[in-house]
């Protein structure tokens, strides 16, 4: 796509924050998003969510439309915002690369320093741990099976699994738990923050 712009930013008040508006869409459309400005509490009353991610390579950019204009983000928010849009109803998200213009530094940092204000009073926290992999595809629906079945033995040995019962049902789930550690593995465990 031509014509890729910068995202033009207007200087926020004290108390205020931008959201991206995903507009609705299919699995098919061009993801399109508009920014508002709101201050915290009217965010608030409105529910906003609040995106916890990787940013990911910034050799590896994608293009969504924002406020009608052509503009890049890397290749993971891309991915986020592609699966986390719903098709008939905007979807509002605080995402620090596009909600915080990252070129005025004074800005930056005063965002920065708000940012677990920005988290608690999000109405939801939605976390994006990337595409899945061949290694980890299933490791979610574990963590679900493992939670509704109770799926592990009454005294299971986590340093050593030397009991004949612990070894045959470690013996059992080792591919389920592969693909969890895989996914524990994911660079989004080692943020700072996280």
């Amino acid at each position: 796509m031509e014509n890729i712009q910068p995202v033009s930013y207007r200087p926020l008040d004290v108390d205020e924050i931008r959201l991206v508006a995903v507009q609705p869409g299919t699995k098919t459309d061009t993801i399109k998003c508009e920014m508002v400005y709101s201050s915290f509490s009217t965010a608030r009353e409105q529910q906003y969510e609040a995106l916890s991610y990787t940013w990911g390579s910034p050799d590896e950019l994608r293009t969504i439309i924002l406020d009608g204009a052509a503009c890049q983000v890397r290749e993971n928010l891309w991915w986020a915002l592609y699966h986390l849009r719903k098709e008939e109803e905007v979807r509002r998200l605080w995402i620090d690369a596009l909600s915080i213009n990252q070129a005025d530094i004074l800005e930056r940092n005063q965002q920065v320093g708000q940012m677990d204000r920005i988290y608690k009073e999000a109405n939801v926290v939605a976390v994006w741990l990337g595409r899945e992999s061949k290694d980890d595809a299933n490791a979610l629906q574990y963590f679900w099976d493992i939670r509704s079945k109770g799926d592990l033995p009454r005294h299971f040995d986590w340093c050593i699994a030397d009991s004949e019962a612990n070894n045959k049902w470690f013996a059992q789930h080792l591919p389920k738990w592969q693909d969890i550690l895989h996914l524990c593995a994911r660079k989004y465990w080692t943020r700072l923050w996280v």
